[in-house]
């Protein structure tokens, strides 16, 4: 639907939901590394070796990788948004300080530090899927009402 100002509210629904849809890509790209992470910290806790903590590290800095590109999506995402007035605050980080430390001090209360740090990110990943899935779901009822 244009108006004499060249807005097409349509076309900028449409802008969003796919911004949304690519930020929801990498968040759940980022929670299945994420849950990897989970799944290798506990054998590590549990009396994993190098190869385990190795495993978990690997799927923490996948991780971290694809929430680089979720933060870049989700960046695009707000600013879609803002063109149809709507507005969500998204932010995910993964904080790497114990990386270090687990690899040379590999001993059970790193782990727990580090198993800890995935599960805080988990929910924040978690908590920004369900955010975005909800704005989604707003924006394809705003289409539908538009046709």
């Amino acid at each position: 639907m244009n108006d004499n100002r060249g807005y097409d509210r349509d076309k900028e629904i449409r802008e969003a939901l796919e911004a949304g849809d690519v930020a929801l890509q990498y968040l759940n790209e980022a929670w299945d590394h994420l849950n990897k992470a989970r799944g290798w910290g506990i054998v590590d806790m549990l009396g994993g070796d190098l190869f385990s903590t190795f495993m978990k590290h690997n799927q923490v800095n996948q991780a971290e990788t694809v929430l680089s590109n979720a933060r870049v999506a989700l960046q695009r995402y707000s600013s879609e948004l803002a063109d149809i007035r709507e507005a969500v605050q998204l932010d995910v980080q993964v904080d790497g300080l114990l990386k270090f430390a687990d690899f040379f001090l590999d001993g059970l209360i790193i782990d727990w530090m580090v198993q800890s740090k995935i599960k805080r990110t988990r929910e924040q990943v978690s908590e920004a899927i369900e955010r975005v899935e909800e704005m989604q779901h707003r924006l394809r009822g705003m289409l539908i009402r538009l046709t």
